[in-house]
């Protein structure tokens, strides 16, 4: 900390940067790193956990195992529970970085402050984006059950409620799922198809949209996303998930560590102040057994579009 504070002063007195820049390097990345969280899909559907450091290995709990003894006999005490084993998985993880510049004209005219606001801005953008795409092509390429939808839901004759609730069975059926974690169902479609679940319809003879009515009777949260390509192989192309959100599903590390720095600036010279910031993640999902590298706790929604 004391060699951080030094190399400052020194870069001061060099009038290589200023206090007021490296205040405005680190209060661009605090409001980017919370505007990501809030424009991002993939950070409302699995868990999120700072990673101070980077670990070579990463492990999972296999539960499988461990178990206790029922019906008990009277007298009996029961066997002991052999502890729990982690199976080692790995971890991809990505570096995203946005750089910017302040210039001396943009200073000179008066509109730095609004130049700063439209970067951190489309920075933030930028970034979701980019947290975007890592964990909805993880989860993607992890869903253990798919539900194949006969009549997309951008046509006449589509069962949009029908599809969820048959999906929703599967989920049920077929993954391990607690009771208590039934509010954390997440549904992630198209945004072409927003309208069709927001908008009124009669529902057991209430006006209401599908999307409230599921929400209300299920808990379900619905996400539309951008993220799909509709005539390609790309992104979630004309499909959905539904994902239980749960550190059991997936998890996604945001790196927090001291070592790298996440928010830096310098001086160009003749030109202006350049910033620079970064956000380095992985996500993983965490696979129902580990023999394989899927999960059961989402459902991938094939031909939703």
């Amino acid at each position: 900390m004391e060699d951080a504070k030094k190399l400052l002063l020194d870069a001061v007195k060099l009038q290589e940067i200023t206090v007021d820049d490296v205040v405005k390097a680190d209060l661009a990345k605090r409001l980017m790193y919370k505007r990501t969280t809030l424009l991002s899909v993939g950070e409302k559907i699995i868990p999120v956990r700072n990673m101070p450091e980077f670990a070579e290995k990463w492990y999972f709990p296999d539960l499988e195992a461990v178990k206790g003894e029922f019906p008990l006999p009277e007298g009996a005490v029961a066997a002991l529970s052999p502890s729990v084993e982690w199976a080692e998985f790995g971890l991809k993880v990505e570096i995203a970085e946005f750089r910017f510049m302040i210039t001396d004209i943009a200073k000179a005219r008066g509109p730095d402050n609004w130049q700063d606001e439209a970067m951190v801005k489309a920075g933030s953008g930028w970034f979701a984006n980019c947290v975007d795409k890592q964990i909805l092509d993880t989860l993607y390429a992890g869903a253990g059950i798919t539900h194949s939808i006969v009549t997309p839901w951008d046509e006449a004759g589509a069962d949009p409620e029908g599809d969820v609730m048959s999906a929703y069975g599967k989920l049920l059926d077929q993954s391990n799922i607690g009771l208590e974690e039934i509010k954390n169902v997440c549904i992630v479609y198209p945004a072409k198809v927003d309208s069709v679940l927001r908008s009124l319809k009669m529902i057991g003879n209430i006006q209401t949209s599908l999307m409230d009515y599921m929400t209300n009777s299920f808990g379900f949260k619905f996400y539309p996303t951008r993220y799909y390509d509709e005539v390609g192989t790309t992104k979630l192309q004309d499909d959905g998930l539904i994902v239980v959100n749960s550190e059991e599903t997936g998890v996604h590390l945001k790196y927090t560590g001291g070592a790298i720095p996440l928010a830096e600036n310098h001086r160009i010279i003749g030109r202006g102040q350049e910033y620079i910031v970064k956000q380095i993640f992985g996500t993983k999902v965490i696979p129902h057994s580990k023999t394989v590298t899927t999960s059961k706790r989402i459902v991938k929604l094939d031909n939703v579009i």
